[in-house]
């Protein structure tokens, strides 16, 4: 069965409310696996089976639910800004308004002297009060009049508010229009047109600020969006071209200027330069280009002409895999977040009955206005919006924060995992190493000549991916020498690889892949020699002798000894897992401060090493090249993989080391306990500010302590505010 993923956006979002409903709706459909919505995004990333479902369906189920769908990011930014827009306009006329309905309700002095009695001036009241209710609030009502329509009905944030405004807004009507029914039951005529208009203002000001901040959030996002430039510029004949980016296709010539973005990834041709690859590495050291240098689309071209061959575009590329890798994480729910959806799902429905409950109790108490302040009260304190924005909000700002340090994290659930890790699991080549082999000897045992021994060994190596493969490969190429055809190529993880070259089989590899060959005793010494130097060593057979070895060395990256130090340092215990034989692990091993290793292992061997790692109880960490490590990688809590920078979608891990860098693995690590850190403190406070403030708005500390319905909206619109503040705390470090 294969599934199928699609992104769309949502429009009309407003609490975690909004998202239970929508992604319950989409689990109704036969044929969905998975539906997440991610409020901070506006979307819902859906897996699907075609076969079952159509989009189609999809999308009426979110219309059904009462909202809107759009495929086009382009679509859903215009719409964002027309909705600002509206937002800002109708807070201004809001707060206009309810700055003058305050001021006559506050001050005595203001009808007196314009000569108002009290009945014109509350009909005053209502008249200034039905703009802010009518135009300003019309998306609170008309939204819970959408979520109330059959046969769908279900209650938001926009409930909340619509029922706490207008039960002001009615009971001031009321007072205003029928005093009579007041004074009957002795109750004096109060009417709260300042709050009901007041309470609006309030929250369209959270709402504004929110917005803000969610813009400021999501900056990381846009900005890698926005790295690719438009437009470059195509070379044809001696013409310059300018064409629109999406014109242009694998093998095409292109001039980069200083200053200007590489449009896409490539070659270098001619020219030279230093380029910018900040976006990649987190580093903003320049790096030299020249002829035959690779190239990435978004980097920058720093102080030299460049002509340039188009190897891959548009989704091909490096920067748009980092897109898609950054935006899948930053849609993704952390395990955290699904506890809080199932308390956001029931959270609206139980705030209105406890605010039913308080008008009751306080109605047969004898206390009518508390009755009625109560109600509004907690209907207006009650905030789901911090609920549900206090996980995705941390997710997008820290996932954006780690792919600005050269660091891409796969899901929301890798963050999380992170930050309990507490062994880290190294392989050793291009991980502790440089992964940089150069060949050191050559010797033949029988029969062949270097040039022999070294031309089998190419031609056998030149299929394989291995980076001693390219070591061997790389030293043919110097010696000039013609590569043979291999064919019924094979290669046996672990081990070594064989083929046929010219109908006759060959083996390249480790010791023990050849051991059994009739001379293999014989070189058994010289081996061993090699390996106590620390060097790695390829045997080349046929099927019955060994025909010689070649040995080849790699040196430690320079800062792995200090990234060590510091993983010490943060009590995570740090062991080595390798192929090479004892004597180069344990060099390695000393030379970068790993008191713990093990030399010999086979990729199923580091597979068990983690497999009995996480049964002592360790969450461990894998750091490998995302090649022969997969199993490993895959098996850990947390698989870390390193790239050149050429190749990002590493399926087997959950994170990537852009340019391979190791130091980029202690960023990954504090980032992790920053973010989820500053998600439990917007969990805590989002649950605590509910659990304080609904209490004191029923009235439970009367009559020494209440929250009128003004300010119970204030500190509902501030808790939105405060959970997105915070989370933006995370890119400070």
């Amino acid at each position: 069965m294969a599934y199928r993923k699609v992104v769309f956006n949502i429009i009309g979002l407003h609490c975690a409310s909004c998202v239970g409903r929508v992604e319950k709706e989409l689990y109704k459909l036969e044929g969905v696996k998975r539906a997440e919505v991610n409020l901070a995004l506006n979307n819902a990333a859906v897996d699907y089976d075609p076969e079952k479902v159509s989009f189609l369906r999809l999308r009426k189920a979110v219309e059904g639910a009462g909202f809107g769908v759009t495929t086009s990011p382009e679509t859903m930014e215009k719409i964002e800004q027309v909705e600002y827009s509206k937002l800002r306009n109708r807070f201004v006329i809001g707060a206009i308004f309810s700055i003058i309905i305050f001021l006559f309700s506050m001050f005595d002095f203001i009808p007196e002297v314009l000569s108002l009695d009290k009945y014109t001036l509350n009909i005053i009241l209502f008249f200034l009060t039905l703009p802010v209710l009518l135009w300003s609030g019309s998306r609170f009502f008309t939204g819970a009049f959408s979520a109330f329509k059959p046969p769908k009905s279900f209650a938001d944030m926009n409930t909340l508010v619509a029922v706490g405004t207008l039960s002001a807004f009615l009971y001031s009507s009321i007072a205003t229009f029928f005093p009579g029914l007041f004074l009957k039951s002795g109750l004096e005529p109060v009417v709260y047109y300042d709050t009901a208009a007041v309470i609006i203002t309030l929250v369209l000001t959270g709402k504004l600020l929110e917005a803000k901040s969610k813009k400021r959030a999501l900056e990381s996002l846009k900005g890698l969006l926005n790295l690719q430039p438009k437009k470059a510029l195509l070379l044809k004949g001696k013409k310059e071209i300018a064409v629109n980016i999406e014109y242009v296709k694998a093998g095409d010539t292109l001039m980069v200027k200083p200053g200007e973005r590489i449009p896409v990834d490539g070659v270098v041709l001619a020219g030279g330069s230093s380029v910018d690859e900040s976006m990649l590495s987190g580093e903003s050291f320049p790096v030299d280009k020249n002829k035959g240098d690779s190239l990435i689309g978004g980097t920058i071209n720093k102080n030299g002409f460049i002509k340039m061959k188009a190897t891959k575009v548009g989704k091909d590329t490096v920067l748009f895999q980092i897109v898609t890798l950054v935006e899948n994480a930053a849609g993704s729910k952390a395990d955290i977040q699904n506890l809080v959806d199932k308390i956001a799902n029931v959270f609206v429905p139980v705030v209105i009955i406890l605010a039913v409950l308080t008008f009751i109790v306080w109605f047969i108490l004898g206390n009518k206005v508390m009755a009625g302040v109560g109600f509004m009260s907690v209907l207006l304190v009650a905030c789901p919006c911090a609920l549900g924005l206090a996980t995705p909000i941390g997710i997008i700002v820290g996932v954006g924060s780690a792919a600005r340090k050269g660091i891409l994290i796969k899901n929301a659930d890798s963050l999380e995992r992170c930050e309990k890790i507490n062994v880290v699991v190294f392989d050793k080549t291009a991980t502790l190493t440089e992964g940089v082999f150069e060949v050191t000897d050559i010797t033949p045992v029988i029969g062949v000549t270097p040039e022999r021994l070294l031309t089998l060994a190419a031609s056998l190596e030149k299929k394989s991916e291995h980076p001693i493969a390219a070591g061997i490969i790389e030293k043919a190429k110097h010696e000039g020498i013609i590569l043979f055809e291999t064919h019924k190529f094979k290669a046996l993880s672990g081990f070594g690889i064989k083929g046929e070259i010219a109908k006759k089989e060959y083996l390249a590899g480790k010791y023990e892949f050849v051991k059994k060959k009739e001379n293999s005793f014989r070189i058994k010494l010289l081996i061993e020699q090699y390996e106590k130097e620390g060097k790695a060593v390829v045997c080349i057979a046929d099927k019955k002798t060994i025909l010689g070895v070649i040995t080849l060395s790699d040196t430690v990256k320079e800062n792995v000894k200090a990234v060590i130090t510091q993983i010490k340092q943060m009590n995570i215990r740090p062991l080595l897992a390798t192929g090479d034989n004892e004597e180069t692990a344990k060099q390695v091993a000393g030379a970068v401060g790993i008191e713990e290793y093990k030399s010999k292992v086979l990729p199923s061997g580091k597979l068990m090493i983690i497999k009995k790692l996480q049964k002592e109880g360790n969450k461990v960490a894998m750091v490998g090249d995302g090649i022969n490590d997969a199993p490993a990688l895959m098996q850990s809590d947390l698989g870390v993989s390193l790239s050149t920078g050429t190749d990002i979608a590493m399926e087997s891990s959950d994170a990537v080391l852009v340019k391979g860098d190791l130091s980029k693995f202690l960023d990954l690590i504090k980032l992790s306990k920053r973010t989820m850190s500053i998600i439990r403190q917007n969990l805590f406070w989002a649950f605590i500010y509910n659990i304080i403030g609904i209490p004191i708005a029923a009235g439970v500390l009367y009559p020494h302590y209440t929250l009128n319905p003004m300010l119970a909206s204030l500190f509902m619109a501030m808790s939105s505010v405060s959970v997105v503040t915070n989370s933006l705390r995370i890119r400070g470090k």
